[in-house]
C-alpha cells in the first residue's frame, strides 16, 4: 500500500516536497503484513520525500517520525564546460554533503543531468528515505494520481519539423576503427564519464547500513540488521523530453524502474518532478500537460503508485531550458544478500542481452556526442516488455542465476558493456548480432538489461526468460584481462578508455 502526497510544505516553506509512504513487511521473514489499518503492527515501514534541498527533505524524514537512511542528489545544469557548472557542483557538494554527515545519512549515489541548451538557473533535486518499525507513518494527504492538466496548453508548430529530422538519417561509422573511437567519445562525454571526481565528496557508507553505492544506477541501504532493504534512484533525460514530452517522461520513469529492478528489489513507488520554462508559454503548457499524462499511463502498467505531483517553472528564454523530468523510484529487497549489482567479476560467464534491441538512434547520446544533433522521435518505452524485464531481474537475484545485472539506458549497450566490465577489473569479448553495428552499440531502445551468468546457470535463465517473453541473447563472455573485443569490429584497452572517462569531466570543468 502506497499513499502519495501533492506539494506538501515543511513549515520553513522551503520549497513543494513530493511525499510517499509505503510498507516494507515480509511475512516470510517475520515480519507482519501491514496497511493503513493496521495500528501497531510491528512491520516496516518507508518514507521518501523529494524537495529541491537536503534540509528540507531530512525535516520532513524527522516530521514523519522515520530514520534517514540514505540520500540521493540530481543536479541539472548546463554544459560541464559552461561559467556556472563548477560553481553549481561545488556548492552542492558542499550544501549536500555537510547535512548528510551532520545527520549521519548516506548519499549512496548522484545524477549529473546536463542540458547544453539550459540557459535557466541550475536546479537541484534531492531524494531521501526514511525508515520506522512499528504503525504505519501517515501521509499528510492523499492526493490524486496526477495534477489537473495545464492551461492554455497549445501544441507547437516547431514539433512536427524536429520530429522530421531524425538521428537515424545520420552518417554512421564505416569501419571498425571509427566505431571504436565513437565508443570511446560517447564514453567519454561529461554525462557518461566517470563520476568519481563528484561523488568522492559524499560520504557513502556512513551509518553501515549500504548495501550498493555509486554504481550509476540504484543504491541499495539496509533498513536494519536482519532486515529487509529498500533500493532507490534517480533518472531524467531532458533531450528526450524535448522531442516528446509524453514518452519523455515514460523514459524517464521506466530507466529508473529498470535501475531499481537490475538490484533485483521489486519497485514499488515513485515520485516525479518536472522542470519546464515559464508558466505562461502556451509550448510549456503542453509539455506539461504531455508530460503528466505519460506519467499518469505509465506509472499504473509498471505497478506503481505514483504521481508526477509538482512542476518546477524557470525564468528562462523561450527554447532555452528542455523540460526535465526527474523520476525516482523506489524498490523493495526482502533479503539485502540477493542484490545484484553492475559488475563483472568472473572471467568466463556468459554476457547476455535482455531484451530487443531496435534502430533507436534519436535523443541517443551518440546522436549529440557524434552529430551535435537532436531530432526524431525518442525510443518507444514499451511498458508490458518493463514489466516482464523486472519480473525477470528480480526472479533472476531470488534464485541466484545472475552474478551480475546492468540496465541500459543513456549510452546503450557501449555504454553498459565498458561500465560492467571496468567496475569488476575485467574485460569482455562478444559478437554482435546481425545488423547494422551502430545500431546495436548505440541504440537507446528501453525495456534492456546486460546480465552476467554462468554456464550452470544459462539454461535456467533461459528458461525463465522464455515463460516470461523476454529476449535473450548471448553476445559472448567475461574476460579476465581489461579489453573490450568486439569481434571483427575493434578492440579496445580498457585501462585506457577508463582514464580517459576519469578525466574528461576534470577537464571541462577547469
Amino acid at each position: 500500500m502506497v499513499d502519495t502526497v501533492e506539494n506538501a510544505r515543511v513549515p520553513a516553506e522551503p520549497g513543494p516536497l513530493d511525499v510517499v509512504s509505503l510498507d516494507i513487511a515480509s511475512p516470510d521473514r517475520g515480519w507482519a503484513e501491514s496497511g493503513p489499518d493496521a495500528e501497531g503492527v510491528d512491520g516496516w515501514h518507508a518514507v521518501a520525500v523529494l524537495a529541491p534541498d537536503a534540509a528540507a527533505v531530512l525535516h520532513a524524514l524527522e516530521e514523519a517520525g522515520t530514520r534517514p537512511v540514505a540520500l540521493m542528489d540530481a543536479v541539472r545544469c548546463g554544459a560541464l564546460d559552461g561559467r556556472d557548472a563548477p560553481a553549481v557542483l561545488a556548492a552542492v557538494a558542499a550544501e549536500v554533503g555537510a547535512l548528510a554527515r551532520s545527520a549521519g545519512v548516506p548519499v549512496v549515489d548522484h545524477r549529473l543531468v546536463l542540458d547544453a541548451a539550459n540557459e535557466g538557473a541550475a536546479g537541484l533535486t534531492v531524494l531521501g528515505v526514511g525508515v520506522r518499525q512499528g504503525a504505519r507513518p501517515d501521509a499528510p494527504a492523499v492526493a490524486p494520481g496526477c495534477a489537473a492538466p495545464a492551461t492554455g496548453a497549445a501544441r507547437p508548430d516547431w514539433i512536427d519539423r524536429v520530429h522530421a529530422d531524425r538521428a537515424e538519417d545520420l552518417p554512421r561509422a564505416a569501419s571498425g576503427a571509427e566505431l571504436a573511437e565513437q565508443v570511446t567519445a560517447v564514453l567519454s562525454a561529461p554525462t557518461l564519464a566517470d563520476h568519481a571526481w563528484y561523488t568522492e565528496q559524499f560520504d557513502h557508507a556512513i551509518g553501515g547500513d549500504t548495501v550498493v553505492s555509486r554504481t550509476g544506477g540504484a543504491g541499495v541501504v539496509r533498513v536494519d540488521e536482519g532486515g529487509p532493504a529498500v533500493a532507490l534512484t534517480l533518472a531524467g533525460n531532458p533531450r528526450a523530453c524535448l522531442l516528446n514530452p509524453y514518452l519523455g517522461a515514460q523514459l524517464a520513469l521506466t530507466e529508473a524502474h529498470r535501475a531499481v529492478a537490475a538490484t533485483g528489489a521489486r519497485p514499488v513507488a515513485a515520485l516525479g518532478r518536472l522542470t519546464v520554462g515559464p508558466g505562461a508559454d502556451p509550448d510549456v503548457a503542453w509539455q506539461v500537460e504531455e508530460s503528466r499524462l505519460g506519467w499518469a499511463d505509465a506509472a499504473p502498467a509498471l505497478g506503481l503508485d505514483s504521481s508526477l505531483a509538482t512542476v518546477d517553472h524557470v525564468d528562462a528564454p523561450a527554447g532555452k531550458i528542455h523540460p526535465s523530468p526527474v523520476a525516482a523510484v523506489l524498490g523493495v529487497l526482502e533479503r539485502p544478500e540477493e542484490r545484484l549489482t553492475p559488475a563483472f567479476h568472473h572471467p568466463g560467464d556468459a554476457v547476455v542481452l535482455l531484451g530487443e534491441t531496435s534502430e533507436e538512434l534519436s535523443g541517443s547520446a551518440w546522436a549529440e556526442v557524434v552529430h551535435r544533433h537532436l531530432g526524431g522521435l525518442p525510443p518507444r518505452p514499451g511498458l508490458d516488455r518493463e514489466q516482464a524485464l523486472a519480473d525477470v531481474l528480480t526472479a533472476s537475484a531470488q534464485r541466484r542465476l545472475v552474478t551480475a545485472a546492468c540496465s541500459l539506458g543513456a549510452g546503450g549497450l557501449a555504454h553498459a558493456l565498458v561500465t560492467a566490465a571496468l567496475r569488476g577489473r575485467v574485460g569482455v569479448a562478444l559478437t554482435l548480432p546481425e545488423g547494422d553495428p551502430t545500431v546495436h552499440l548505440f541504440s537507446e531502445s528501453a525495456a534492456r538489461a546486460l546480465v552476467a551468468v554462468s554456464a550452470h546457470h544459462y539454461d535456467a535463465l533461459r528458461a525463465l526468460c522464455a515463460d516470461a517473453g523476454v529476449p535473450l541473447t548471448r553476445l559472448g563472455e567475461v574476460l579476465p584481462d581489461p579489453v573490450l573485443e568486439v569481434v571483427g569490429q575493434f578492440s579496445l584497452d580498457l585501462d585506457t578508455v577508463g582514464a580517459r572517462r576519469a578525466a574528461r569531466p576534470q577537464e571541462a570543468i577547469r
